[in-house]
């Protein structure tokens, strides 16, 4: 059976690819991801994350059985002795990775959220992940390259 291959070509000139066997794509819905609200922190309002649930984390870490958990456990407190302390190093954690993601030039690309056959399933993936974690979300149509 033959390979379809699709690609779309970005506002930046990057392209992305996908190949299928049996399904055709018509349009990709694409995202770049936003810098502000990463630098904003770990606990953005609409993050996935709170102050409190990592407070909450860490309560729930204490309970936990050293005997059955102790490799994983004792990397994840260790050096840690006080929840504002774990909270800290949380608020660290993510600002190391926001400035990872920046020195690999995350934020100025783009990643598919999903190919479709058609343009009305598009919009739904569209509007379904539109929100301030991207700076643009883009519906991209899609070309089938024969191989």
């Amino acid at each position: 059976m033959p390979k379809h291959y699709h690609t779309v070509t970005c506002p930046n000139g990057q392209i992305l690819t996908r190949n299928s066997l049996n399904r055709v794509y018509t349009h990709a819905v694409v995202a770049r991801p936003s810098l502000a609200y990463a630098e904003a922190g770990p606990f953005t309002p609409h993050g996935y994350r709170t102050e409190q649930s990592v407070r909450n984390e860490y309560q729930r870490y204490l309970t936990l059985d050293p005997k059955t958990n102790s490799p994983w456990l004792e990397k994840e407190l260790s050096g840690i002795a006080s929840e504002d302390e774990y909270v800290e190093r949380c608020v660290r954690t993510h600002l190391k990775w926001v400035e990872e993601r920046k020195t690999s030039g995350t934020f100025e690309k783009y990643f598919s959220l999903g190919w479709n056959g058609r343009l009305d399933l598009a919009h739904k993936v569209k509007a379904s992940n539109t929100g301030p974690n991207y700076d643009e979300v883009l519906i991209l149509e899609a070309t089938m390259v024969y191989k």
